[in-house]
């Protein structure tokens, strides 16, 4: 079993990452630079320990991954800067942490000899696209036109030069839309997914509200998410450094309102045109699916969850008071 500390994890995607690698048996440690709370203690597993530490403080860094013998390092710290407040605001945080949070890793894991470097990085990076199109090829040109989008464009530009200049092998990850258990409001993450957004109020007993039922985006189950992560990282080979990760199809959001409501019945969507929906279905985020074709060829991985199954465990794990 490999030793693997993963940044950020905290975080919904990085704690769901944790878990999912603590599950299959690797001994995991968290580096995030807030302590991680009850929820996601809990939720990583017993086995995964912790430590408190700034992504761009390399010095810390390094010293986790030499004091605890780091095989595999993934890197999914960020600031999910989705609105344009966040970007006013926080904009020298959102440039601080996603890239040159990345470099401090890449330079600690190198100094220390970690083997694997897997780096989280989004859709995002591509920018906007035709909706229109059957899909986000693997290693499409990119053009980024958020600061979000810009600073994963550029953390995985200054990975990939920062791997050629240390012969290391580091691998990238673009993500679609997760969504799934213990996605919460963080001091880091600007919204969370509409689908969660709509379960929490389903769950309070709320009605639903979109701008359109016929938004479509290519939502991806967390579960499936750590899954990816863990054969990326348990693999003895990769014919490629960039991945992309999601359902590889677009749903409409009419489809997945009508999964919530075979959760919670009796609830109403309301169908408002003029509403601020959720930033992450704005227009300049609506964007073809990622082509799957890579962790397929490379791992044996296509995602387990179709929508109806994601939602479905989701409901249950809110019913279940978590």
């Amino acid at each position: 079993m490999a030793r693997i500390l993963v940044t950020g994890a905290a975080g919904f995607v990085a704690v769901n990452i944790a878990r999912a690698l603590a599950a299959r048996g690797h001994h995991v440690v968290g580096f995030d630079h807030r302590a991680a709370d009850e929820a996601a203690r809990a939720h990583a597993g017993a086995s995964v320990g912790w430590l408190i530490g700034d992504v761009r403080d390399g010095p810390a860094l390094a010293r986790a991954i030499k004091t605890h013998a780091i095989d595999v390092l993934v890197h999914a710290a960020a600031v999910t800067a989705t609105t344009p407040e966040w970007e006013r605001e926080r904009a020298a945080d959102v440039i601080g942490v996603n890239v040159l949070g990345t470099i401090a890793a890449l330079e600690a894991a190198h100094a220390a000899g970690v083997g694997r470097i897997i780096v989280l990085s989004s859709a995002s990076a591509v920018g906007r696209r035709d909706p229109g199109e059957p899909f986000i090829p693997e290693g499409a040109a990119a053009a980024p036109g958020d600061l979000y989008g810009i600073s994963k464009r550029a953390l995985e530009m200054v990975a990939n030069r920062l791997a050629e200049l240390y012969a290391a092998h580091v691998v990238l990850v673009r993500l679609s839309q997760p969504y799934g258990p213990l996605e919460r409001p963080t001091p880091d993450r600007a919204a969370l997914s509409p689908i969660t957004d709509w379960m929490t109020a389903a769950h309070e007993g709320r009605f639903l509200t979109t701008p359109s039922l016929e938004l479509a985006k290519d939502w991806i189950y967390i579960d499936d998410v750590g899954e990816a992560f863990v054969r990326l990282a348990e693999a003895g080979e990769l014919r490629h450094t960039l991945y992309n990760l999601g359902l590889g199809e677009n749903v409409t959001v009419r489809a997945v309102m009508d999964e919530i409501r075979r959760a919670w019945p009796r609830i109403e969507v309301s169908v408002m045109p003029n509403w601020r929906p959720n930033p992450n279905l704005a227009e300049d985020r609506l964007r073809p699916p990622l082509e799957m074709t890579r962790l397929a060829a490379d791992v044996g991985f296509r995602p387990r969850h179709t929508l109806a199954d994601g939602i479905a465990r989701y409901a249950e794990w809110l019913r279940g008071g978590r």
